[in-house]
């Protein structure tokens, strides 16, 4: 006869057909004074600049953002907002807004349109301290690749991603492999951030068989990212490393919810760019809302395969994000070293100087 945690297993293979047949969420629009652009259901592109107030705000649309063309505009901000329809499917769209008065920005969706990826975000558009911006299209944060659909693979290569960075050990990329197309582009890089302490397969049949014992699965994230910060600065100094090369640019970085190792990850940057911690900080919690739909399905698939067994509510902090958790690993990190920047330059040795070229490689 099969074991238990097997039988879960198929039950719950079968429950994740489900998971991937369920309706989209819905759109979801981050708190911001800067402008956004979130993709609707139904296609379109909604822009919000609520900055601007009564300003009248020209927009222009490209596929570089770099380079977008101003000779045509498709539209103007109505009290800071513009729904903007019947864009090509085959690229990307940048959107410029570009006031009457004051400085022209870009702005393009955080959250990518993915089938095969539910966290797949540009970390683009932020401001840093000094008044300079977060280069948008140069660096990705993304959940597990293993599931991307052609379609997927047709969107990141028109994105032109030459890098993937995965966080994730070994046993998990044998489990599911990133699927990235043809071999060799883009190309992989394994900084290995993998701990007995959170095995996944022990405690993925310890979950599915409902035997959860005593354990504080807030507390296990909450020591997972203090072991972030300390056990594993080779690692995320190797990450920097292909931030601060062109040649390895456009980046994606992940590990396999795209929450935590990667979270981290995407805050070390940003802090490292010169994006206030407080909004490296906020990113991260984006993870939150961009998830919900996906985290609650997810949650009732495991009761399902579990035959009612597990507490869902006692296993939810696994798959989420919490302030604490974040904090975590940033006070860990400015305990050993004193600061974070003394953590970026002793810990992750990024020094000033690399640090500024860094800055004026991703910032404009």
């Amino acid at each position: 006869m099969p074991s238990v945690a097997r039988s879960s297993r198929s039950l719950l293979a079968l429950a994740m057909l489900w998971l991937a047949c369920g309706e989209p969420p819905e759109p979801v629009v981050p708190p911001s004074d800067d402008p956004v652009a979130v993709r609707q259901t139904d296609g379109s592109v909604w822009i919000r600049w609520q900055a601007a107030g009564p300003e009248k705000v020209r927009v222009f649309v490209g596929d570089d953002p770099d380079a977008i063309a101003r000779d045509e505009s498709i539209g103007s901000l109505e009290r800071g907002e513009l729904v903007v329809r019947d864009l090509p499917e085959d690229r990307r769209p940048y959107f410029a807004l570009v006031p009457e008065n004051g400085r022209a920005l870009i702005v393009a969706e955080r959250l990518l349109p993915l089938e095969g990826a539910h966290n797949f975000r540009d970390l683009g558009g932020y401001p840093t301290s000094d008044g300079r911006r977060v280069r948008w299209g140069q660096v990705y944060r993304s959940d597990q690749l293993g599931d991307l659909t052609d379609a997927d693979l047709a969107y990141l290569a028109r994105l032109g991603i030459r890098t993937v960075c995965d966080f994730r050990s070994q046993v998990e990329r044998e489990a599911s492999p990133d699927r990235l197309g043809a071999s060799g582009s883009p190309r992989t890089v394994n900084p290995d951030i993998s701990d007995e302490r959170f095995a996944m397969d022990e405690l993925k049949d310890r979950i599915l068989s409902g035997d959860l014992g005593d354990t504080d699965f807030t507390n296990l994230l909450i020591e997972g990212n203090r072991a972030f910060a300390r056990d594993y600065t080779r690692q995320y100094a190797h990450f920097l490393k292909l931030a601060e090369n062109p040649e390895d640019l456009p980046l994606v970085f992940h590990c396999t919810a795209g929450k935590d190792r990667a979270g981290f990850g995407a805050v070390l940057l940003l802090i490292a760019l010169g994006v206030p911690e407080k909004l490296a900080i906020d990113d991260y919690l984006l993870t939150g809302p961009y998830t919900v739909a996906h985290t609650e399905r997810t949650l009732q698939v495991i009761r399902f395969a579990s035959l009612f067994r597990t507490d869902i509510q006692r296993i939810r902090p696994l798959f989420g994000v919490q302030l604490a958790y974040i904090r975590a690993a940033i006070d860990t990190a400015e305990r050993q070293y004193g600061s974070m920047d003394a953590y970026l330059e002793s810990g992750l040795g990024l020094t000033p100087e690399r640090r500024a070229a860094l800055q004026d490689l991703l910032l404009e």
